[in-house]
This record gives C-alpha cells, sequence and structure tokens, in this order.
C-alpha cells in the first residue's frame, strides 16, 4: 500500500546478514520512527522482489550481496515489472562499477553501510521526493 498524507512512508528492508538487518531495522524504528513505518524484511533477493511487489512499499533498502538474486538483479527485475518502488542501495561496495551498476539497474539511492546512520535518512528522503542521493564519499567517482 502507498502512503497516503496520513501514513508513514513505507520501508521494505532486503539483508542477508541477520545481525545488520536488525540493525537497519533497529535504526528506522527507533531514530526514524517519526518519519518511516518499517513495513517488512527479507533476507534474499527472491523474497524482496516478491514482498515488494506484494507490499509496494515507498522504498526499499537494499543489499547488494544477497542469495538467490543480488540486489542488482533483484532491482532490474522489479524495474522490468515496472514496479514504482524507489530503491536505495545500502552496502559495504566502494568500488565505482558497483555504483555505477546499481543506478544503471534503476537503484535511486546508493549508501554506504558505515555511513547508514548519517547518510541513510538522507537517501530515503531523496528517494521519496524523485531524486537521487549517493553517499557522499562516492560523489567524485566517475
Amino acid at each position: 500500500m502507498k502512503s497516503d498524507a496520513k501514513q508513514l512512508p513505507q520501508i521494505l528492508l532486503a539483508e542477508d546478514q541477520e545481525y545488520v538487518l536488525a540493525a537497519i531495522s533497529a535504526f528506522l524504528q527507533e531514530r526514524c520512527k517519526e518519519r518511516y513505518q518499517v513495513v517488512g524484511a527479507v533476507r534474499n533477493g527472491t523474497a524482496f522482489v516478491s514482498e515488494t511487489e506484494r507490499l509496494s512499499p515507498d522504498v526499499a533498502v537494499v543489499d547488494v550481496s544477497m542469495p538467490g538474486l543480488n540486489g542488482l538483479e533483484a532491482t532490474a527485475e522489479l524495474k522490468k515489472r515496472n514496479c514504482t518502488t524507489r530503491i536505495v542501495i545500502l552496502t559495504m561496495n566502494w568500488e565505482p562499477e558497483f555504483l555505477h551498476a546499481a543506478l544503471a539497474a534503476g537503484a535511486t539511492g546508493y549508501v554506504l553501510k558505515h555511513r547508514m546512520v548519517t547518510d541513510l535518512p538522507s537517501a530515503i528522503d531523496a528517494a521519496l521526493q524523485g531524486k537521487r542521493f549517493v553517499s557522499p564519499s562516492l560523489q567524485h567517482l566517475p
């Protein structure tokens, strides 16, 4: 369900490492609870595609390396299906080829995990406005 004026923007999380998923969820639900509602969490790319289609969240926060479909493949698959959920990649991969592949697949944002606390809310807000966000330390990449 898409958010309306009375609802907070809905966020779906996709991360294969349980402790990282718990940390992302706790951060958003505790520090950003007035801004977003976490509506689900999955641990592989195939489940991510299914849950995104089922829940139709406003934004999905997705890791690159996951079993089944990886985050980039899942993002491309959702875009191919004309999914309107905006995708923010949350990853440890700082290399330009990952950034370019994510944006080419249809991601709206790209955030480094070590910058989650400072950058993830900005990336989600940008995605909600239809704008692109890339962690500042990567903005100089070609």
